[in-house]
């Protein structure tokens, strides 16, 4: 059948020719190789793959950056697939070499192409382009050259947030006039709040009458970006400084170069530790300031010792703890035991490191992986380093150049909708208003509580302020099926992710000390979306969320012990957050904050690991 395929695809180049349709005469070239590189997986495998090689070049001669972009990319991917197989049978480093060249041809259409492009089209790109990231970062890794495997995988992550928070407040270089900084912040702004309208009704059915409003958005969008590329070309005439400032505006994927300089930026004492699946293999990355070129480890892990023997546990044992246990189940803590095969490969390469940054893909987001146990001693990252999470280090990067915010007042939020006339309901909003009202007492503020905690109020107490904290003690919920649509719950209701993108927030620090909060869907790719990203979008420079329900009295032990340990009296800074959240849940899983009974045990992961910082840690 792929030899009939052959011949009609031959057949079809009889009439469609270069001259008379240049288009369609690529595309049957095109899939002629596709039907060559599927029948050397049957047999005469190089020759095949020489024939598929000749004829997605063939293709190329028409299917050009300016007449099919995507269509390029297309085929260049295609190309890039059959180099790889070819390396596996002769001439291998210059084979992937080639595979490389053509990966970064595709991938670098895909960048020219995601600026224009709209959020919907943005994310379709992100899903059809997942496994091109994947194959990219595996060529790279076969032919040694973890610098830019490295630098591809960071790529792929959290693009369209990224490409977001590039456009907010990003301190320009003095090397440009401030009438064009001036001018780009403008349109950045504008274009900015058209994204961000448009992810909010991500996954929603419009009306007509808003369908002609999108499209409306839509030729406004492209009015806009024609105006930035044009500012963005003069500002790139003042320097190499000016073009470093570019590209982040712009949403560049990050390049090792650009890598190397945020860890030098970092510091000696602190990490950059990247997770990446290629479909073949999980490699993690290690770069620390001075060095050259980046550590990578390849993780000795089968896919379905992932799943069914950890994360099944994990599953099981803390994210749906309550059932686990009602069914009479022992706790076994199995899920820990990824830390050996996943982790510790990396440990030599972190000596004299304080802090380490993680940034996790895919299933990994979901993973407390400061709790995974390194040895049979039960040693953990957390009993090592300070650390924080990012969803991507290009984010990482944009939000150090921003700087941390020193000073600033604080917003304490508590609300429950128990009912106060049971024992239960006045034993849970003891708990809940309970530590909103001690947090409050340490920041020298006035908590909003019960019927006060409403969504107008929480606008106006966040709206044109600089705080150091906005802590929210409620309940919280993730939706699976549309995460924007999670929240937390006020007195007049859920307070969604699509509700805090409309913010303008200017905050050190997000705490939401309720269920769930951590968590995020994919939207496409590794693209996330949750509560975490939207406040992220919204300006807070860190948050510290929950991964799974939390037992609230342990949660507010922890808090109140955080920020003991965060601020002085006068709210200056003791030490950095990450220093600040390792401390304090040490003490908590040690018994220094609550007193193991019957029924608790300090030690046990689900009462001390659910949370996590993300973002600049300072």
């Amino acid at each position: 059948n792929l030899e009939r395929a052959i011949a009609a695809y031959r057949e079809a180049l009889t009439v469609y020719t270069p001259e008379a349709a240049p288009l369609e005469y690529a595309a049957t070239q095109n899939n002629l190789g596709n039907a060559y590189s599927d029948l050397a997986a049957v047999r005469d495998r190089e020759a095949n793959l020489e024939r598929a090689i000749a004829a997605y070049r063939e293709a190329l001669r028409f299917r050009t950056p300016e007449a099919a972009p995507l269509e390029y990319a297309a085929t260049q991917n295609n190309l890039g697939n059959a180099y790889v197989r070819l390396a596996e049978v002769r001439d291998r480093e210059a084979n992937l070499e080639r595979a490389i060249a053509a990966y970064q041809e595709a991938l670098g259409m895909i960048d020219r192409f995601f600026l224009s492009a709209s959020v919907a089209a943005q994310l379709g790109l992100q899903e059809e382009w997942a496994g091109l990231y994947a194959r990219a970062v595996e060529a790279c890794h076969r032919a040694a050259r973890p610098a830019l495997a490295f630098a591809i995988a960071e790529g792929s992550k959290s693009r369209l947030l990224t490409t977001l928070l590039s456009r907010g407040d990003l301190p320009a270089p003095d090397v440009l006039p401030a009438e064009l900084v001036a001018q780009e912040r403008a349109l950045a702004s504008r274009l900015n709040a058209l994204d961000a309208a448009a992810l909010a009704r991500h996954g929603q059915a419009a009306t007509a009458e808003e369908g002609g409003t999108r499209l409306a958005h839509l030729q406004q969008r492209q009015a806009l970006v024609d105006q930035l590329r044009a500012v963005w070309q003069k500002m790139e005439s003042y320097g190499s400084q000016a073009s470093d400032y570019v590209a982040l505006r712009r949403g560049d994927r990050p390049s090792w170069e650009g890598l190397v300089r945020l860890a030098e930026a970092l510091g000696p004492q602190t990490a950059l530790l990247s997770l990446f699946t290629t479909g073949e293999r999980i490699l993690l990355f290690v770069l620390r300031a001075g060095w050259e070129r980046p550590q990578s480890v390849e993780v000795s892990l089968a896919p379905d010792e992932l799943r069914y023997v950890y994360l099944a546990n994990y599953a099981d044992e803390v994210l749906n703890r309550r059932r686990h246990l009602q069914a009479g189940r022992p706790l076994t803590h199995r899920w820990r035991g990824l830390g050996r095969p996943l982790l510790s490969p990396v440990l030599p390469y972190l000596e004299g490191v304080t802090h380490l940054v993680i940034a996790p893909e895919s299933l990994f987001h979901l993973l407390p992986l400061h709790a995974l146990e390194l040895n049979g001693e039960g040693e953990t990252l957390l009993d090592r380093y300070a650390l924080s999470y990012i969803p991507a280090l290009g984010l990482l990067e944009r939000q150090w150049r921003r700087g941390p915010i020193a000073q600033g007042e604080a917003v304490v939020v508590g609300y429950t909708p128990a009912d106060p006339t049971t024992q239960q309901g006045q034993v849970e909003r003891q708990l809940f208003l309970g530590e909103a009202q001690s947090v409050a007492a340490q920041m020298g503020v006035k908590a909003l509580l019960d019927q006060e905690a409403t969504a107008e109020r929480l606008r106006e107490v966040l709206s044109d302020r600089t705080l150091r904290l906005v802590h929210l003690s409620c309940h919280g919920s993730f939706d699976r099926e549309d995460p924007l649509r999670s929240g937390v719950l006020l007195a007049d209701g859920l307070f969604t992710a699509r509700q805090w993108m409309e913010l303008h927030l200017r905050a050190d620090l997000v705490t939401l000390s309720a269920c769930e909060t951590g968590l995020s869907g994919r939207l496409a790719g590794d693209e996330l979306a949750g509560l975490s990203q939207a406040l992220l979008y919204a300006g807070a420079s860190s948050l510290l969320v929950g991964l799974w329900s939390v037992n609230a009295w342990t949660t507010a032990s922890l808090m109140v012990d955080f920020y003991r340990r965060l601020w002085d009296k006068g709210g200056h800074k003791k030490t950095d957050k990450a220093t600040a959240l390792r401390q304090a849940t040490l003490a908590l899983r040690n018994g220094e904050l609550l007193s193991p009974t019957e029924h608790f045990d300090p030690s046990d992961p689900y009462y001390w690991a659910p949370f996590i910082l993300i973002g600049d840690w300072r």
